[in-house]
């Protein structure tokens, strides 16, 4: 019997570097052992291949189909325009010809079409092979598409509208529609009837323990880690206002506890210039940039690692990267909204979580960091059950049993 195709429509997959070429491979990586088939359908940029690395660990029964953004230059420059002034619904949308052709040139026959958004416009492309061949589809979400509270302020009146359109089509069309959590599948299914409802389900985010080395190390002085970027109301002030406060009276400080920041500088947060304005700059680091395989070893050599989400009354969003914080096995310390898809993870896994505006909160923790650090009893305390749950091993069972459905 032979093995069933699934054609994978994911324009952000390895080697790109991008967040969810790393979500997607950690699933695929696991489902590829499978008895399936894959062909995947992306589109790569020659000068963001930062992940190539990890393509060997993928199984042998997949067919990679890739369209080269460096061959489109007008197609690029052109959407780059479009994204910026009338998004329907991103960049990408302009490449559907060009998909359309590439597919031709794949397998006729195949059982299951599988989209990964973000972009969306991966789910227009699924959705027309949907209409045009009607074989199951699986639509994934990372993001919010019409509801997503960072880009609907982008949408004019009739963007908003035909995005809204093309929102619910892919409801329609879709067989099961995937979000990473609760609070987002309330957010986009809310708007829509109880048959389309039926069709969501939550599959989180995960983390991929072959990827982390259990290399022995000490640090002499408590190490704090964040790892990602800022923007908008997603800052670290909380944390610098807490550590100006126990330096005040703590003179020592920076011979105990060292805060490291790794990621992007932005336009929109001068880093540097809060970490002055703090006095901070024997306690707080500006480390750059990281690639992925270093930021996972970052993690697991750090003492406590901080996630970061923008202020919000309640938090939608729970972030891969504090997903993966939970694969280094080491503390953690979220500056999040008491309500949410962060608080309620935090709560699973024993972690620490306060709000922007609880700076005595805030210190708290870390003075309990400093005093563990000590005390040599710093340590996670999750639980087993809970910590497997999170592994791309097991969250892709969950997929796994979407795709056998699909055959039935």
């Amino acid at each position: 019997m032979n093995k069933p195709l699934i054609k994978f429509i994911a324009f952000s997959f390895l080697p790109k570097l991008e967040a969810e070429s790393i979500l997607n491979f950690k699933i695929i990586k696991q489902l590829s052992k499978k008895n399936f088939y894959w062909e995947i359908f992306s589109i790569q940029n020659k000068r963001n291949l930062g992940l190539q690395e990890y393509k060997p660990l993928l199984n042998n029964n997949i067919s990679f189909y890739e369209i080269k953004e460096d061959d489109h230059m007008f197609k690029k420059l052109v959407s780059k325009y479009l994204n910026r002034f009338f998004l329907i619904p991103d960049s990408f949308t302009l490449y559907f010809f060009a998909l359309v052709k590439l597919f031709k040139k794949s397998s006729k026959s195949f059982d299951i079409i599988f989209s990964w958004s973000s972009p969306n416009s991966t789910t227009l492309f699924a959705m027309y092979l949907k209409n045009k061949y009607n074989k199951p589809w699986i639509a994934h979400f990372s993001d919010p598409w019409t509801d997503n509270p960072y880009v609907k302020t982008k949408y004019n009146y009739l963007t908003k509208k035909i995005n809204l359109y093309l929102e619910k089509q892919v409801m329609k069309n879709a067989n099961y529609i995937v979000f990473t959590t609760e609070e987002t599948k309330d957010l986009c299914m809310g708007k829509y009837p109880k048959e389309l409802k039926q069709k969501a389900v939550v599959i989180p985010h995960s983390y991929d323990l072959e990827l982390y080395s259990d290399t022995q190390y000490y640090n002499k002085k408590l190490i704090i880690r964040y790892i990602g970027s800022f923007y908008k109301n997603r800052t670290p002030v909380a944390l610098l206002e807490a550590l100006k406060k126990i330096k005040e009276k703590t003179s020592n400080l920076n011979s105990l506890l060292s805060f490291e920041i790794y990621g992007p500088s932005n336009i929109n947060f001068n880093l540097n210039r809060a970490i002055g304005k703090y006095n901070l700059q024997d306690i707080v680091v500006h480390k750059g940039e990281v690639n992925y395989s270093e930021s996972i070893k970052l993690m697991t050599t750090a003492d406590v690692l901080v996630n970061i989400d923008a202020p919000s009354n309640i938090n939608v969003f729970l972030t891969s990267k504090v997903v993966e914080y939970l694969g280094s096995k080491k503390p953690i310390l979220s500056i999040s909204s008491r309500k949410g898809s962060t608080a309620r993870f935090m709560d699973e896994i024993n972690g620490d979580i306060a709000e922007h505006h609880e700076t005595a909160k805030i210190i708290k923790y870390f003075e309990k960091y400093l005093y563990q650090k000590k005390s040599n009893t710093l340590e996670a305390k999750v639980n087993n059950s809970v910590f497997k749950k999170y592994a791309s091993k097991n969250i892709s069972l969950e997929y796994d049993l979407i795709l056998k459905k699909c055959l039935n």
